[in-house]
């Protein structure tokens, strides 16, 4: 039993304050922008308020109350008639704010699991909407670029379409005229007929007239024969 309370009461004390010390020292040496005022959780969200400052009201309540006890001569209790049993149950009592903080130190670490576990789903979350955000921004560069080429090419259609309605207007213009020339080249053959019908008709008429002439010629001849007979028969 005194083993037991040497190494409870003796040793374990010190062997605490040690790691605490040097613990304390290589975090600092170590890993020093680790100490900031948030570790301590005292201004964190409302879900770790009471679990985070009744863990720190019980740590000071065991803190001063072994300050206290261990550093306070026993003459001093004795003076103010303080008997060692009181001194014992003091103690207990105090322990309570002891057992108040180890509670509320549990609750404190299973809220800040909690709270980061939300600020990982929160995270996740947040990449999410990156990546959706990200897709968004690649779809919206598509449409503009779908968008781009489709006023291109309703342009270029436009282009097409006015420079068929030229090739469909100088089509029509040659169209007229051309039919101006074939009512001009009929026209002209119209003249050349009623040309033709006119010196057939002078043809004929020179024929005709030719006819009468040779019949003239003939009767002529014929009298002229009918006269030397006539003469020839005088003479006799």
């Amino acid at each position: 039993m005194q083993t037991l309370n040497s190494i409870v009461f003796g040793w374990y004390p010190y062997l605490c304050l040690t790691v605490f010390l040097l613990g304390s020292l290589f975090r600092f040496d170590r890993e020093q922008y680790t100490w900031r005022t948030g570790s301590s959780q005292l201004l964190r969200r409302r879900q770790l308020t009471w679990g985070s400052n009744l863990f720190h009201v019980g740590i000071l309540f065991i803190f001063l109350g072994h300050f206290v006890g261990l550093l306070t001569p026993i003459w001093v209790f004795d003076w103010l008639g303080v008997s060692h049993g009181f001194k014992q149950m003091l103690a207990i009592v105090a322990g309570v704010f002891g057992w108040i903080g180890f509670k509320q130190a549990g609750i404190a670490a299973d809220q800040a699991r909690i709270a980061q576990d939300q600020a990982a789903e929160a995270k996740r979350q947040k990449a999410a909407a990156d990546s959706a955000a990200a897709d968004a921004e690649r779809e919206r560069a598509k449409a503009e670029a779908a968008a781009k080429e489709a006023v291109e090419q309703r342009a270029e259609a436009e282009n097409q379409r006015a420079q068929a309605e030229k090739e469909k207007a100088a089509a029509e213009a040659a169209s007229a005229e051309a039919a101006r020339q074939r009512a001009a080249a009929e026209a002209q053959a119209a003249e050349a007929a009623r040309q033709k019908a006119i010196a057939d008709e002078r043809a004929a008429e020179a024929q005709r007239q030719k006819q009468l002439a040779d019949k003239a010629a003939a009767d002529a001849e014929h009298e002229r024969a009918a006269a030397e007979a006539a003469a020839t028969g005088c003479a006799e």
